[in-house]
């Protein structure tokens, strides 16, 4: 499946703009928990909106992100401590579990774990994180 992207991704001429616009969303929405940060004054459902990613979330996929953030791998822990420090009673989450693998799964509103994804390779469950939160955000 990797493999299929990758190919896929590369194969995409450098300077199509949708290419272009595509990588910018992704890039503006990995980095979103820095510039929440930063900022401080946006809330993290504005930050989203603003890159684009709720008119082009069709468009963008866990592949992609995963991709994207073989360059930004500094990002991913930004994710791990924005999905520990989030205030919310309810919704999606990253984290390391006790067996050393890295996990996602969602808490109801009523505070209980339902099913979770676990996975070996930690950009591929933050790329899975990354991707169900900001479509929580979007459907909201």
């Amino acid at each position: 499946m990797d493999i299929y992207f990758e190919v896929q991704f590369l194969t995409q001429p450098i300077n199509s703009i949708a290419m272009k616009t595509k990588l910018k969303v992704i890039l503006d929405i990995i980095t979103a928990p820095v510039t929440f940060q930063v900022l401080g004054n946006k809330s993290f459902y504005d930050l989203i909106k603003e890159t684009g990613y709720f008119e082009n979330s069709n468009k963008v996929f866990e592949d992609d992100i995963a991709y994207v953030l073989l360059d930004n791998s500094e990002l991913i822990e930004k994710w791990f401590e924005w999905s520990e420090n989030k205030r919310s009673s309810d919704g999606w989450y990253l984290l390391t579990n006790d067996s050393r693998k890295y996990e996602v799964g969602r808490i109801d509103e009523e505070g209980k774990r339902g099913q979770f994804l676990e996975f070996t390779d930690k950009r591929n469950a933050c790329a899975v994180f990354i991707k169900r939160e900001i479509d929580e955000l979007r459907e909201h």
